[in-house]
């Protein structure tokens, strides 16, 4: 099996040519918004999109920050991203090709659980923020303690490459401890097609009927906690809950 940078590569790779269609909350338009919202960076800051993929998440913040630049490792991911980005670079989350304090705001959407070293990354994204920056940092996370064990396993069968799966006190205390401060949440919910989330080229046919069984047979305390529903015509649907988590780093950082 692949490992750190090459995993993510092989993941992101795989999936560069249909990688907005597999799964809605990737072009979500809302959560989208959320990140926006979170911004606290000057309108002409320059904001770096970390594992920017095809580019979504940082154009987001077009007209809210003057420059947006990509960072990524596969040519795909890039190839798309620089239709949308002013600026985009190939190179390691670990060993990121800027100078120390280039940046008034770094951006990371669902990538951290598929690195090998995500503490690693986040302390690469604290080097290249300005004194005072910000970081923006987003994951799905379980409703609670109840459906975590459950949801855990739901996602560690989609994705075989991952080696994480974040609570929203994991995603606060790493952040703590790559040295941000000022910490802050907010949540948003979607709702999503299981079918088509499990169906890309990294689930394999018997991962997703093992997932889809996951849903069908969940524990009533999941059921509880957990909002998802089979429809009569086999479609299953959930409701993911996104943390969008905001740190600063310190004005007395260098």
């Amino acid at each position: 099996m692949k490992h750190g940078i090459e995993a993510i590569q092989a993941q992101f790779g795989l999936r560069a040519p249909t990688f907005e269609r597999s799964a809605y909350w990737i072009a979500d338009a809302g959560l989208l918004a959320a990140h926006v919202a979170a911004c606290r960076a000057p309108l002409d800051g320059r904001l770096l999109d970390v594992c920017c993929g095809t580019g979504l998440v940082g154009s987001a913040f077009r007209g809210r920050v003057g420059t947006l630049v990509g960072l990524d490792i596969t040519e795909e991911m890039l190839a798309q991203a620089r239709q949308k980005l002013d600026e985009c670079w190939r190179g390691s989350v670990y060993e990121m090709p800027f100078e120390d304090r280039s940046f008034d705001v770094a951006t990371c959407r669902e990538t951290l659980h598929l690195m090998e070293h995500p503490m690693k990354a986040l302390r690469e994204m604290f080097r290249v923020l300005k004194s005072g920056g910000q970081a923006i940092v987003s994951h799905i996370v379980p409703y609670g303690a109840l459906d975590a064990p459950w949801m855990r396993q739901v996602f560690l069968t989609k994705q075989p490459l991952a080696r994480f799966f974040f609570l929203q006190e994991d995603l606060l205390d790493m952040l703590g401890q790559a040295g941000f401060e000022g910490l802050s949440t907010s949540e948003y919910t979607l709702w999503e097609s299981i079918n088509l989330w499990i169906d890309t080229d990294e689930t394999p046919p018997a991962a997703r009927n093992e997932i889809e069984n996951l849903f069908r047979n969940a524990p009533p305390q999941v059921a509880k906690t957990h909002p998802f529903e089979v429809r009569p015509d086999g479609e299953i649907r959930d409701c993911w809950r996104w943390i969008i988590v905001s740190g600063i780093k310190p004005s007395t950082a260098g």
